[in-house]
């Protein structure tokens, strides 16, 4: 059996395939109700905004405070001087910090944060409240921690120090710590297809030679 997916927030939409009418007819509905799908998603990509946050981030290492912070625009690592061919680059703890504005007409709408990478391991605080910890890219929704109408503080704590289950565990590989991919808001309405990803997939259950 075939059935499309339609990933939701509150699950899976399942379609079932319909199994008993001709080859030509089910190539047809499912054209149809891939074309629909599709539609759908185009409406929602339109109704949702996407904003680049890559410039103006204070950043200090673990060996300084935030009043010593440098700005500095993404994408950024704190590893420039492992390009010279130096071993005994900083592994370590840095800092992202960042005031953003919650619009009030944001009230109602659903907001996330889309990391495109981070070296290695990233914990995310908004207003002072931990909202995670993630491996690599990752997206995280922010909407219960933003104070709408407000400022707002986006603190950003990466590590790049050894650590036996992010990978790699050895070699001669240089392991850049920092944000090194672009930062972005996405704002949705309440009902979202997947805000990290494009949310449709064609899942085919079974093959044979008659369908």
């Amino acid at each position: 059996a075939t059935e499309l997916r339609n990933e939701t927030r509150g699950g899976h939409i399942k379609i079932p395939f319909p199994m008993r009418f001709p080859m030509k007819n089910r190539a047809l509905i499912l054209t149809l109700l891939l074309g629909t799908l599709l539609a759908g998603s185009a409406l929602q990509a339109r109704a949702r905004e996407v904003i680049n946050i890559n410039r103006n981030w204070r950043f200090f290492s673990n060996s300084h405070t935030s009043d010593n912070a440098t700005m500095v625009n993404l994408p950024h690592t704190w590893n420039r001087d492992a390009l010279g061919g130096h071993n005994d680059y900083y592994r370590g703890i840095g800092n992202y910090i960042k005031d953003i504005k919650g619009p009030a007409e944001w009230r109602g709408k659903r907001v996330f944060i889309r990391f495109g990478a981070a070296g290695d391991v990233a914990n995310l605080a908004v207003n002072g409240r931990h909202v995670g910890e993630h491996r690599g890219g990752f997206t995280f929704e922010l909407t219960p921690y933003l104070r709408f109408g407000e400022t707002n503080s986006i603190w950003v704590i990466v590590n790049n120090s050894p650590q036996m289950d992010v990978l790699p565990t050895a070699g001669d590989h240089n392991v850049y710590g920092g944000l090194y991919r672009d930062v972005e808001l996405i704002v949705t309405e309440q009902s979202v297809i997947r805000a990290s990803e494009g949310g449709i997939r064609l899942v085919q259950k079974a093959v044979s030679s008659e369908r």
